[in-house]
C-alpha cells in the first residue's frame, strides 16, 4: 500500500521503555543512528525518504496460545510492554508514523497440511533437527521450484554422502521441525486480532511463504538455500532500479523469519539500509543476544549488513522528518 502523505511537525512524545538491560547496551550503542537523508525540492514535496515497513508474520499461530508462539521480547519479563505480541508497537509505526513509509508490506506464513517442516510429516519430535537434501540445482533461479520430496538424514554426515554420490549436485538444508503452525484453514494462520483488522481496512497486500509442501521458507523472499523464491521476490526484484533508501523490519519471530527476510533484503537490495526494530519484534530464544547471534554470524564480512535499532532511537529522528517547500 502507498501511503498518503500528511503534514508534519509532529509533536515529539516522550517514550519510556522498560528494556531489559542487555538491550539498553545497544540502545547506548546507537545514539548516532540516523535515517536515510531527505530529499528537497522547490515545490512542496515530501521530504521523507523512501522507506518501506515490512511486517512479518503477526499471526495467531506464532502468539500466546498458538502453536507455535514465539512470545519474548527485548522488555523485562513480567513488565506491562512484554506483551504476547507485537501489535502495540507495530500500531505505533503505523498509526503514528504512516506517512514516513512510502509502501506497507505484510508476510503471511501459510503452510499446507503434512509441510515439510512439521515434525509430525516424518513421525519426529518436535524442535529436533534434520538434514534435507534437495538433489536438483535447477530450482536456483528465480523461476524454479522444488517439484518433489527430499531425503531426510538425521545427521549432516549422511547428507554429504548421499551429495558426494550424485557428483556433489544438490543442496543440502538445515531444517528444524517444528510443531504443526500456520496450516492453510486452520485459523492459526491468520493476523492477531487488530492487525486482521488492520490489514483488510487498509487493503495491504500480503505476501505469503511456505505454501510449497516440500520446501521451508523463513523469509519472505526466497526459501529455504535460496531454493526458490517466495512471493515478495517479485517486489523487491522491481525495486533493484530504484531501490528504497530504508527498510524497516518488525513482526515474528526475530530469530527465524525476521532475520531471514531481513537478511535477504540486505543482499537483494545492497543500497538499501535495512533496520530492524527489536521492541517491534517477539522471538523464540529467552534473550535477545541469543535471538540475533546466528543472522549476526552470517552476515559477518558482507557490506550491506541489517541494523537494530531501537525504537525510541528510531521514532525521535522520524519526529524530526517534515515538508520541504
Amino acid at each position: 500500500m502507498d501511503t498518503k502523505v500528511l503534514s508534519g511537525g509532529k509533536m515529539k512524545k516522550q517514550r519510556k521503555n522498560n528494556i531489559s538491560h542487555e538491550f539498553e547496551k545497544l540502545d547506548e550503542s546507537v545514539d548516532d543512528f540516523e535515517p536515510a537523508s531527505c530529499s528537497s525540492s522547490l515545490s512542496q514535496t515530501s521530504a521523507y525518504p523512501k522507506r518501506w515497513l515490512i511486517l512479518v508474520d503477526i499471526q495467531e499461530d506464532f502468539c500466546a496460545g498458538g502453536h507455535l508462539a514465539a512470545t519474548n521480547s527485548v522488555y523485562r519479563k513480567g513488565s506491562k510492554e512484554a506483551r504476547n505480541n507485537p501489535w502495540e508497537e507495530v500500531k505505533i509505526l503505523l498509526k503514528n508514523y504512516g506517512e514516513h513509509f512510502e509502501r506497507t508490506i505484510v508476510t503471511q506464513d501459510y503452510h499446507p497440511k503434512n509441510h515439510i517442516s512439521f515434525a509430525s510429516t516424518h513421525g519426529r519430535e518436535p524442535y529436533s533437527t534434520v538434514y534435507l537434501y534437495y538433489p536438483d540445482n535447477k530450482s536456483w533461479k528465480p523461476d524454479g521450484v522444488v517439484k518433489a520430496m527430499p531425503k531426510l538424514f538425521d545427521t549432516e554426515t549422511l547428507a554429504s554422502k548421499a551429495k558426494r554420490k550424485n557428483k556433489n549436485r544438490g543442496t543440502i538444508v538445515k531444517q528444524v521441525l517444528w510443531p504443526d503452525h500456520c496450516v492453510q484453514g486452520s485459523g492459526g494462520e491468520n493476523f492477531v486480532n487488530g492487525f486482521k483488522e488492520y490489514v483488510e481496512k487498509e487493503e495491504l497486500n500480503v505476501y505469503q511463504k511456505g505454501k510449497n509442501l516440500f520446501l521451508d521458507s523463513y523469509s519472505g523472499v526466497w526459501g529455504a538455500s535460496h531454493l526458490e523464491v517466495s512471493d515478495l521476490y517479485p517486489v523487491v526484484n522491481e525495486a533493484r532500479d530504484d531501490p528504497p533508501e530504508e527498510v524497516i523490519v518488525v513482526g515474528i519471530a526475530l530469530d527465524y523469519c525476521c532475520s531471514f527476510t531481513a537478511e535477504d533484503l540486505a543482499i537483494e537490495l545492497p543500497n538499501s539500509r535495512i533496520v530492524v526494530i527489536p521492541e517491534a519484534t517477539r522471538f523464540v530464544a529467552e534473550t535477545f543476544d541469543e535471538a540475533v547471534k546466528d543472522l549476526n554470524f552470517r552476515q559477518k564480512g558482507r557490506k550491506n549488513q541489517v541494523e537494530f535499532v531501537p525504537m525510541n532511537k528510531f521514532l525521535d529522528k522520524l519526529d524530526t522528518e517534515g515538508f520541504v517547500f
